[in-house]
């Protein structure tokens, strides 16, 4: 249940006596009604318009049930002004002055804000105006245009009209109970399915005096009042409690994944089913297979890096793993931009041309850029075989990785990697992944930071066996799809 789903359940238990114990004296509310029209009666007749009678209430307009000690009654009998504010509002000044028109973006839940988006006027226009609500301290006002029901009780500190879009009533009830029945489920729903759509949204005062309204007596009125305001800091601590699990559900699939991803790469995931007591990696057939790379000339042959120290290790592997740098595994290699102004380059080009934003962290299939045979001939882009693992390199893709199942060429900022045969692409794949963190924190430059492939080569890289490596590939792609159901369960409620 969301903070404001219990507020509403709060507030319906109490407008339908549940909240508090009832009076047992079934004729006291009736009395009472008496009493306010007594009241009503006697006070100065407001010149409005004569309004016809409103009718009594029918048995099909009771909402829910109330206590036999309660009755029920129309808004307007328990009110002795219930007005929208100026139809048609003058100008405002352009300097501040002390006489506000306010409409109903500056009524929040529960108080007046924003007052520095509201109307001022001169003190002649706006005694004209506030000769039509007149707001006196104790008042509710009522937003009935635009955004519905929201409430707050005028303290009368300021000198303050309203335009159409705020309703100002003034009641002979408990005000903060008539304000807490305003507030109800029931009524805001009430309002939104009896309200009239021109531009905007509109509750009208003839609705909203022929709204039927519980009415408790008024001991009860102010007891409901009394306990609906001890349990609003309970109510407010479970919000704060919901939208700090909003947050932690938000954002735990993401943590859930990175998790298996260092999990995987630390061979946690394969961890005691037999994989890690076999023979070590062979690091001299990683480099007759890359020797052979070389040959081939699929890729050139990468320049010596310093041997891989104790301290280098950003984490234990198991036994029969071995560090390498990344630069041991395979040819890295950038590509390039070809010359946007020659036509020749991309007109009815067929190479597949990747830039950053096409990688998905996933398989690649296809991109929509293309370049010519001659944009490869004459440009120092690169064609790389299908199967190449890539990463991007600048801005805000830092880490972005993909497969491309085809062959393609990319530009600057992306990296390709053609890898020996004992590495396992996918494995490659998520640890390029997993190591995303890793690699935004090493970007440099200002507003587009970026990580060289120098500093990608470098980078150290646990090597399993080829058949875990295989079975870490086959544990990831086993959890990660529930990550994802986890998150649209998450996000579906």
């Amino acid at each position: 249940m969301t903070p404001q789903q219990l507020k509403g359940s709060i507030i319906q238990l109490a407008i339908q006596g549940k909240l508090v114990p009832n009076c047992q004296d079934e004729l006291i509310t009736e009395r009472y009604l008496r009493e306010l029209q007594s009241q009503k009666h006697n006070l100065p007749k407001r010149k409005t318009k004569k309004k016809p009678a409103l009718a009594t209430i029918n048995p099909d307009e009771i909402p829910f049930a109330i206590p036999r000690s309660w009755a029920w009654a129309r808004l307007e009998w328990c009110c002795t002004k219930i007005v929208d504010g100026d139809h048609n509002p003058p100008p405002g000044k352009r300097e501040p002055t002390p006489y506000l028109m306010l409409s109903a973006q500056n009524i929040n839940q529960d108080s007046i804000v924003n007052l520095d988006r509201c109307r001022y006027l001169d003190k002649e226009t706006f005694e004209k105006v506030n000769e039509r609500t007149r707001a006196i301290s104790g008042d509710i006002l009522l937003t009935a245009v635009g955004t519905l029901g929201r409430t707050c009780i005028f303290d009368g500190s300021l000198n303050v009209c309203f335009q159409r879009s705020v309703t100002v009533i003034t009641t002979l009830l408990y005000n903060k109970y008539l304000k807490l029945y305003l507030d109800s489920p029931f009524v805001l729903n009430y309002m939104a399915s009896h309200s009239s759509a021109t531009a905007q949204k509109g509750f009208y005062i003839n609705k909203l005096q022929r709204l039927v309204c519980p009415i408790p007596p008024l001991e009860e009125q102010k007891r409901i009042v009394e306990k609906i305001e001890s349990l609003m800091p309970l109510v407010d601590e479970y919000e704060r409690t919901w939208n700090q699990l909003s947050v932690l559900n938000s954002a735990f699939p993401t943590v859930l994944k990175k998790t298996i991803l260092r999990s995987a790469i630390k061979g946690l995931l394969t961890k005691g089913i037999g994989l890690q007591t076999r023979e070590p990696v062979d690091t001299k057939q990683i480099r007759k297979e890359l020797d052979g790379l070389v040959f081939k000339r699929m890729i050139r042959r990468p320049k010596p890096l310093p041997p891989l120290e104790e301290g280098d290790f950003p984490f234990e592997i198991p036994q029969n793993w071995v560090w390498l740098r990344l630069n041991d595994i395979g040819g890295w290699q950038s590509g390039a931009t070809p010359q946007k102004d020659k036509r020749e380059y991309y007109e009815n080009g067929s190479i597949p041309w990747l830039v950053t934003g096409d990688l998905n962290n996933g398989v690649l299939n296809d991109v929509p850029g293309r370049i010519t045979e001659r944009a490869l001939k004459e440009t120092s882009v690169k064609l790389n075989p299908s199967g190449s693992v890539l990463i991007a390199m600048y801005g805000a893709t830092i880490g972005k990785v993909a497969i491309a199942d085809f062959e393609c060429t990319t530009n600057q900022a992306c990296c390709a990697c053609i890898h020996v045969p004992s590495i396992n692409k996918k494995f490659l794949f998520y640890y390029l992944l997993a190591m995303k963190d890793y690699f935004i924190g090493k970007g440099e430059g200002g507003a587009q930071p970026n990580i060289s492939k120098e500093k990608i080569v470098a980078t150290p890289f646990p090597v399993p066996p080829l058949d875990e490596q295989a079975s870490i590939v086959e544990k990831i792609e086993m959890l990660l799809p529930l990550c994802e159901r986890i998150e649209e369960t998450i996000s579906s409620r």
